[in-house]
């Protein structure tokens, strides 16, 4: 999850060879080889998975490491979200902005509200599945000629 865009890049070439190889499509782009998978990336496959660990996390489902990795942030007054993920004050990029615990409460906020009041853990499994997230990370970064990565609303 947490790899270089090189090993990325890789990933996501072997995942297009092998859709490619399925659909008998030498024309298809990637982005048309997943929808007619009805399949998304590998990142955003695992940041799927990512949010199934938080949700288990939230609602006591999960081991005690899990729950002391990711602990909620309790609010005393009255907010639409009322417990989410505690979002650390970072000082560096590498072991601040990249690391799991400012990861977790960056994807918690990127799921929709109505699957993080889903009262199922099955359920949310299901539907989570169908959610691609619009993720701000710096492998989903886009290379703009002159300027250099940065993120850009899609």
């Amino acid at each position: 999850m947490f790899h270089g865009r090189k090993a990325n890049n890789r990933i996501n070439h072997i995942h297009e060879r092998a859709l490619r190889l399925v659909y008998s499509d030498d024309v298809s782009t990637f982005e048309e080889l997943l929808q007619k998978d009805k399949s998304c990336s590998i990142h955003h496959k695992n940041i799927q998975i990512f949010a199934t660990e938080l949700y288990k996390a939230r609602n006591n489902l999960s081991t005690d490491i899990t729950k002391e990795l990711f602990q909620l942030r309790e609010v005393s007054y009255n907010l639409r979200n009322q417990t989410d993920f505690e979002l650390i004050k970072v000082n560096t990029v590498n072991h601040g902005i990249c690391s799991l615990k400012f990861f977790a409460a960056k994807v918690w906020d990127m799921v929709p509200t109505d699957l993080k009041s889903i009262n199922s853990i099955e359920v949310f499994k299901n539907k989570i599945k169908k959610w691609i997230p619009q993720c701000s990370c710096k492998l989903c970064a886009t290379y703009v000629n002159g300027v250099g990565y940065c993120n850009i609303e899609r």
